[in-house]
């Protein structure tokens, strides 16, 4: 009995010391910020979403966005709002571009996820097909809590897909297709009624 007590006590302590750093770590979770992937056409826009998740409750938050500038042409930046109103942008619409959130002064840290911000571009070069990659970056201390602490941040970057513009070939066909029907069922409902009531005008 003693020797059956003491391989469970001995199974329950590997377990615990195996069960508590897994745990932990993914107690731990580092936060993410993430630049969505879309599409956009030739001489369009671009609407870029940066994402943000596993949120642990910070008061600051400093990105550097890069580009193509000779691809894309950033022309305005809008704030998600979940990190307060004291967004920071650099001078210039250019690559690399520096994104800062500082509420040093707030009762308390911003925990929300979601669109921190969405980068609006111009599509000014490259060829329909293309991928142009929009990356990103963080300084040390670009992320801290309430106790000033630095937090981790794992980044990931995304791309704006270059597309013709132009409408693909069955979807003309389609929509062709559908306004010669529309046009049919038309005729048909007018000649029905021209039959029936004689058309619009009554004989005199």
């Amino acid at each position: 009995m003693n020797k059956f007590l003491k391989g469970l006590c001995t199974s329950l302590t590997l377990f615990l010391l195996l069960a508590l750093p897994a745990a932990a770590a993914a107690a731990e979770k580092p936060m993410q910020a993430a630049v969505q992937n879309v599409s956009a056409p030739l001489g369009g826009t671009a609407r870029v979403p940066i994402v943000i998740s596993e949120n642990p409750g910070i008061i600051s938050l400093q990105l550097a966005v890069e580009f193509d500038d000779e691809k894309l042409k950033l022309v305005s930046v809008e704030d998600g709002g979940i990190l307060g109103t004291e967004i920071q942008h650099a001078d210039k619409l250019q690559s690399p571009y520096t994104l800062s959130w500082a509420n040093y002064l707030y009762e308390g840290a911003f925990s929300e996820n979601g669109v921190v911000c969405t980068l609006v571009f111009e599509v000014v070069g490259g060829e329909a097909g293309e991928e142009t990659e929009i990356s990103l970056s963080s300084p040390k201390y670009g992320v801290m809590n309430m106790a000033l602490e630095d937090l981790p941040l794992t980044l990931q970057n995304g791309t704006v897909r270059l597309t013709d513009g132009t409408l693909p070939a069955n979807y003309v066909l389609w929509i062709s297709l559908g306004l010669l029907a529309a046009a049919a069922a038309a005729t048909g409902v007018f000649l029905i009624f021209h039959k029936k009531f004689g058309g619009f005008h009554k004989k005199v």
